[in-house]
């Protein structure tokens, strides 16, 4: 299998997981709610990181949060589980609250502090 089987392979695997923890999702084809969400992820990113430099303010940053944390309970459902939106722009943005990802042994990526991953990067390694 080539890097970008195994990438495309990793996106479906993904976006199953996804499924199983969020049963009511907008978005039934895994990979397409991959997607969806992989474009939330790149917007935040792009967001905290012009709220670090100073080309957006508190309030442009704090509309766009919003706006992303509208869109991530409108396309997943969350129901109980809690989601977060990191503005810390050296990791992922979106992901489930640690606690919850313990609580319930979700299968997702995770970064160090136990936050799930909503839209982890894949590059078929």
């Amino acid at each position: 299998m080539n890097k970008k089987q195994k990438m495309y392979q990793q996106i479906e695997e993904h976006g199953k997981n996804l499924l199983v923890i969020f049963p009511d999702a907008a978005v039934r084809d895994p990979v397409a709610l991959c997607k969806k969400l992989r474009a939330l992820e790149h917007k935040m990113t792009r967001a905290n990181e012009n709220y670090c430099n100073g080309v957006v303010g508190y309030h442009g940053h704090d509309y766009i949060h919003q706006r992303t944390l509208k869109s991530l309970t409108k396309i997943l459902n969350p129901g109980d589980v809690t989601l977060y939106i990191n503005g810390d722009p050296r990791g992922y943005a979106l992901k489930v609250d640690d606690k919850w990802m313990r609580g319930n042994n979700a299968v997702l990526e995770r970064d160090w502090g136990g936050y799930g991953i909503l839209a982890p990067e894949f590059t078929g390694e």
